[in-house]
């Protein structure tokens, strides 16, 4: 089994969301506004699944593994606004552009899955 660049970058994209509640937050007392705790458990616990599934599909492929990894880059598009941190636009901008990039990296691993399985093959 030949790992995929796109795990590779899923892997660092998910660290990076798990991260970013500390390096995007806001300077203290910057407008009088923090990110609230459940935003910051949101992006801890999808960053950290984004991890996992990324591992998981380096190690042993299935398909529903992307499509997990789909499900939580729209996830991560809309939650800016679910958990309202679109004032915060540095972070909203930068969970939006990972969102994006993680949904589209795995969709581009499905693709070529699907037209083997169509074959056959």
């Amino acid at each position: 089994m030949k790992v995929k660049w796109q795990d590779w970058l899923n892997l660092v994209l998910g660290a990076w969301v798990f991260i970013s509640p500390w390096v995007m937050q806001p300077p203290a007392g910057a407008a009088g506004e923090s990110l609230s705790a459940p935003t910051a458990w949101n992006l801890w616990i999808v960053g950290g699944a984004i991890v996992v599934f990324a591992l998981a599909a380096q190690l042993a492929f299935r398909m529903w593994e992307e499509w997990v990894n789909v499900a939580l880059g729209l996830w991560l598009v809309a939650s800016p606004w679910v958990f309202g941190f679109s004032s915060f636009t540095s972070l909203t901008w930068a969970t939006i552009l990972a969102g994006l990039l993680i949904a589209s990296a795995a969709v581009s691993t499905l693709v070529p899955m699907a037209g083997r399985i169509r074959r056959g093959g």
